[in-house]
C-alpha cells in the first residue's frame, strides 16, 4: 500500500467531523501522529497499545481507495473508492447531518437530516437497497435490527416522487399504530388497544385473499382446504367469556339488508333478507319459492306469487292440502282395532262448540277436548293436543263400526221382511178356504 506523507493530518479532522455531525457535539480525539517502522502514519494511546493504533492510507492498483484502518487487525471501517461519485459523502457545514450519495447536483446542497442517503437509481426495479442492516452472526436468534425512538411518537414516510409525490406514513403515536395516506388525507389502517383492527376503506374496498375486491369486504378462498365444511370466516367467543347470549354477526343498513348464498357448481342463489319489517328466505328470480315471516307473527310459504301456506298468529293454518306420512314401511307395532268398540267410544265422547281464548273475534270451533280424546283412546303424545292423523283414524274406525252395525241391522230387516212375506202368503191361502164373498178383515 502506498501512503502519502501529507495526508496524516486528515485523520483527526475526519474523525472529529463525523463525530460532530452525527452527535451534534465535538468529542476528544487523540491525534498524536507518528510514523512507525513500516512507514504507516499512526496515532495511538501514547503507550504503544496496538489495538488503538490507526492509519490513513491511499492505495493504488485495480481498486484505488482512501482507507482509515487499524494497524494491528488490519480492519478498515472507513474507505472511499476511486469510483465514488462526486459528493458521495458530505458533512453539513451547519451541523445538520451527514449525507451519503450524490449531493453535488443543483445548488450543491448539503445533508437535510442527521443522516441523509441519496441513491443514484438502478435499472432493476428492485435494485440494491439504499440502506441495509444485516447481522451475519451464524447463531440463529431473534434480534432487533432497527429501533426508532422518540418522546413524541415515531414515524416513517414513504414518498414516490414518480407519482407526483404520493406520501404514506407509518407511525406509532398516541398508543396506536397506523398507516396513513397523507396525500389524500385518510388513514386506511389503524391498530390500537381499544380497536384491535380498524380499516377505513377507499375505492372498491378491502380484500382478504384477493387484490381485486368487489365489495367493501371481500374474503376469497381458492377452496384448497380439503374439509367439506371448513370455514372461510369464523366469529368465535371462547368459553372463558361465559355462557351469555351474544351477537356474533350484525348486519345494519338504512333499508333492506340481504345475505346471499350462491353455489357456483349449481348456478343457484338464495337470499336471506330483512326488508319492510319482514324476514324473507327465497330463491333468486321472479316468482321463485320462498318463506316469509311477517311482523304480525304470520308465516307464509309462497311460490309463483301465491301464498300456498299461511300460519296465522292465532295458530290457524291455511293451505290447499295437508299430507301425512303413512307408509307401512315407516311403522311398527301394528295392532288392528275393533271398529264396534271405537264406535261405542266415539258415541260416548263429548263434542262441543267453543272458542280459543286468544280468538279475539270470538271464532267458533267444534270438536272434543284433548283430555277427553286422550282418555277415550290413549293416542298422541299428551292430553293437550290431538293429531290430525289420530282424529282421522278414530273417525274411520268409527265409520267402519257404524257400517258393521248397519250391515247387521240390514240383515235383520231382510230376514224380517222374508218372514212377513211368508206370513202374508199363508194368510191369503187361509182366506181362500172360507166361503162367502168377503175376506177376513
Amino acid at each position: 500500500m502506498k501512503h502519502e506523507r501529507y495526508s496524516w493530518y486528515l485523520v483527526p479532522c475526519i474523525l472529529a467531523a463525523i463525530a460532530v455531525a452525527a452527535c451534534g457535539n465535538p468529542v476528544e480525539v487523540n491525534a498524536q501522529p507518528s510514523i512507525d517502522a513500516n512507514g504507516y502514519f499512526v496515532t495511538g494511546d501514547g503507550v504503544g497499545n496496538a489495538q488503538e493504533d490507526w492509519f490513513v492510507g491511499l492505495s493504488s492498483g485495480t481498486n484505488p481507495r482512501l482507507t482509515i484502518a487499524t494497524v494491528s487487525a488490519s480492519e478498515a471501517p472507513f474507505s472511499i473508492l476511486n469510483a465514488a461519485p462526486d459528493g458521495a459523502v458530505k458533512i453539513g457545514a451547519d451541523g445538520v447531518g451527514i449525507g451519503f450519495g450524490s449531493f453535488s447536483g443543483s445548488g450543491n446542497r448539503l445533508a437535510e437530516a442527521p443522516l441523509h442517503v441519496v441513491g443514484g437509481g438502478s435499472e432493476d426495479a428492485y435494485g440494491v437497497a439504499q440502506i441495509r442492516v444485516e447481522d451475519r452472526n451464524p447463531v440463529v436468534a431473534f434480534r432487533e435490527m432497527l429501533r426508532l425512538s422518540n418522546s413524541g411518537g415515531t414515524s416513517i414516510r414513504l414518498i414516490d416522487t414518480n407519482t407526483g409525490g404520493v406520501i404514506y406514513r407509518i407511525a406509532n403515536f398516541d398508543g396506536r399504530f397506523e398507516i396513513a395516506d397523507l396525500t389524500r388525507s385518510y388513514v386506511p389502517f389503524t391498530a390500537a388497544p381499544d380497536a384491535k383492527l380498524k380499516i377505513e376503506l377507499a375505492g372498491n374496498g378491502m380484500g382478504l385473499g384477493t387484490f381485486a375486491p368487489t365489495s367493501k369486504l371481500h374474503v376469497f378462498s381458492n377452496g384448497s382446504t380439503p374439509e367439506a365444511f371448513s370455514s372461510t370466516i369464523t366469529s368465535e367467543v371462547t368459553s372463558g367469556a361465559g355462557t351469555a347470549d351474544r351477537t356474533a354477526l350484525n348486519l345494519v343498513n338504512h333499508g333492506g339488508t340481504f345475505m346471499s348464498f350462491t353455489d357456483t357448481s349449481a348456478n343457484s342463489t338464495w337470499f336471506f333478507s330483512n326488508k319492510n319489517d319482514e324476514l324473507f328466505l327465497k330463491k333468486s328470480g321472479v316468482g321463485s319459492p320462498g318463506l316469509r315471516f311477517l311482523a304480525t307473527g304470520e308465516a307464509r310459504f309462497v311460490n309463483g306469487g301465491s301464498n300456498l301456506l299461511r300460519i296465522l298468529p292465532t295458530g290457524s293454518c291455511q293451505a290447499t292440502s295437508f299430507v301425512s306420512l303413512s307408509d307401512r314401511n315407516l311403522k311398527e307395532a301394528i295392532v288392528p282395532v275393533d271398529p264396534a268398540d271405537v264406535l261405542d267410544r266415539v258415541a260416548k265422547l263429548p263434542v262441543s262448540t267453543w272458542s280459543y281464548i286468544k280468538d279475539e273475534d270470538g271464532t267458533r270451533h267444534m270438536g272434543p277436548m284433548a283430555q277427553d280424546f286422550h282418555a277415550a283412546f290413549g293416542l298422541g303424545t299428551d292430553d293437550k293436543t290431538i293429531a290430525e292423523m289420530d282424529r282421522s283414524g278414530v273417525a274411520l274406525a268409527a265409520i267402519q263400526g257404524l257400517n258393521g252395525l248397519v250391515q247387521r241391522q240390514a240383515g235383520t230387516i231382510e230376514s224380517q221382511q222374508d218372514r212377513i212375506a211368508d206370513l202374508e202368503s199363508r194368510l191369503e191361502r187361509l182366506e181362500a178356504l172360507i166361503p162367502g164373498e168377503g175376506n177376513l178383515p
